[in-house]
């Protein structure tokens, strides 16, 4: 191990220290622009990694360099015992954040655990303040349910970060709407550009709205300065709000790329690794783990694979292949 630890970087320079972990590929919403209401294809459960695997392969990201983990799915929160695996890495001396997505319908009976495990930051996905666009984006009427879990993960003293997906006739005059929610409930927001995939290809052109626009929204009401520096490896532009202490982020893949500042790599519910969200997966974690293969050889096998990432990703050329609810955005 001593000669591959902490060398994760590939071949531009980046220094990879973020992993996002996809738990499942189960949701008990169905999002238009993610999965559509016949739902999809799910992985047998025989070909999700069990926690030990998980904990297992944490463990070698971490010897390499790792030390930010998102818990993300599909929706986490409905996988059993997830509190288990949240109470094991919250042990991880090497783990500096450990971080959570998720779509907010379970967080307040999770909220104390989240806590108990030193997650102290939750990203929840609510693109909508309305219950009834609520019902027309999800198939789902549990917006209260999310919105109270919201509060109530707040009130434990956890930073929100509220992620809305932006879309044409549905919620694109909600913008500013997001911004005053986000000051009276101190919680920060962060608006993204909706991406095609395989499971969107039909509505992703026609209900994308680029960054621009949802800026030129916003500022109509409230003055935005950019407030990230270029040296930081993040995913996000993003601003502050004139006489707020919240930010509000933008996530641009398609008019604004930032594949440059990429410090991630994304483990699938079934142990593959994706060193890009819309390429390829580059390694079978999975089969490496039920093959016998040592620690040594795993993080070998990750290192090779981290070094070969591309320099940029292929989303305007190559969506076809990917599935949302599997990777985690």
């Amino acid at each position: 191990m001593d000669k591959v630890k902490g060398n994760l970087s590939d071949g531009f320079g980046r220094q990879i220290d973020y992993l996002r972990i996809s738990v499942t590929d189960r949701c008990n919403l169905r999002c238009v622009y993610c999965m559509p209401k016949e739902g999809v294809p799910f992985l047998p459960v025989s070909r999700i990694l069990r926690y030990e695997e998980l904990l297992r392969l944490t463990d070698l990201f971490l010897m390499l360099g790792v030390r930010k983990v998102r818990i993300t799915g599909g929706e986490p929160l409905i996988r059993k015992n997830i509190r288990f695996l949240f109470m094991e890495l919250g042990k991880r001396e090497r783990l500096s954040e450990l971080v959570l997505t998720t779509n907010g319908t379970l967080l307040s009976e999770h909220a104390s655990d989240i806590r108990a495990a030193g997650i102290r930051r939750v990203n929840v996905s609510l693109d909508t303040l309305n219950q009834v666009t609520f019902e027309k984006i999800t198939g789902s009427r549990l917006h209260e349910k999310v919105l109270a879990g919201i509060k109530d993960t707040i009130a434990l003293g956890l930073r929100i970060k509220v992620n809305v997906v932006v879309m044409k006739g549905l919620n694109d005059r909600e913008m500013r709407d997001f911004v005053e929610y986000g000051i009276e409930n101190r919680t920060d927001i962060c608006f993204i550009e909706l991406m095609p995939h395989a499971n969107n290809s039909r509505i992703a052109r026609e209900l994308f709205v680029p960054r621009g626009e949802i800026i030129s929204s916003i500022e109509e009401s409230y003055s935005l300065f950019p407030i990230r520096k270029e040296h930081q490896m993040t995913t996000a532009d993003v601003f502050g709000v004139e006489g707020s202490e919240i930010t509000i982020g933008f996530i641009s893949a398609l008019s604004h790329p930032f594949c440059k500042r990429c410090n991630r790599v994304r483990l699938t519910p079934d142990g593959m690794l994706k060193t890009c969200l819309f390429g390829e997966p580059a390694l079978d974690l999975k089969w490496l783990i039920e093959s016998g293969a040592p620690d040594e050889q795993i993080s070998e096998e990750i290192v090779r694979a981290v070094r070969a990432k591309e320099a940029r990703h292929n989303l305007q050329d190559d969506w076809e292949n990917l599935t949302m609810n599997r990777v985690g955005g």
